[in-house]
C-alpha cells in the first residue's frame, strides 16, 4: 500500500457489497466444479483463477476492463472461500 496513514474503511461498511459480488461467483463455482476432491485440486483451481486475473491485470491500462477485473477477482475469491470452507472447517 502506498499511503500507510490512509485509514482503512470499516469492514462492515463493505460486507454487503462484497457478499453481493462474491456470492454469485461462489454459487457458480460450485455448480461448475462441484466440491474439491483434494487440496491439490483446489490449489490447481485457485492457481487457474489467479492466472486469469493476472492476465487481465497485465493488460495495458486502456485495454483493461473493470468488469473483467471484477469478474476474475470475484471468481478467485469464490474458490478461495470454498477452499477455506471445505478444508478448514471445524465440523
Amino acid at each position: 500500500m502506498k499511503n500507510k496513514n490512509h485509514q482503512l474503511p470499516h469492514l462492515l461498511d463493505y460486507e454487503e457489497v462484497v457478499l453481493s459480488i462474491v456470492s454469485p461467483a461462489w454459487v457458480n463455482a460450485l455448480k461448475q466444479n462441484g466440491r474439491f476432491s483434494s487440496m491439490h485440486e483446489a490449489h490447481s483451481v485457485i492457481q487457474e483463477e489467479f492466472e486469469e486475473l493476472w492476465t487481465e491485470i497485465k493488460k495495458k491500462p486502456q485495454d483493461r476492463s473493470k468488469a473483467a477485473l471484477r469478474e476474475e477477482a470475484s471468481q478467485l475469491a469464490a474458490v478461495v472461500i470454498e477452499f477455506i470452507r471445505e478444508f478448514t472447517s471445524e465440523n
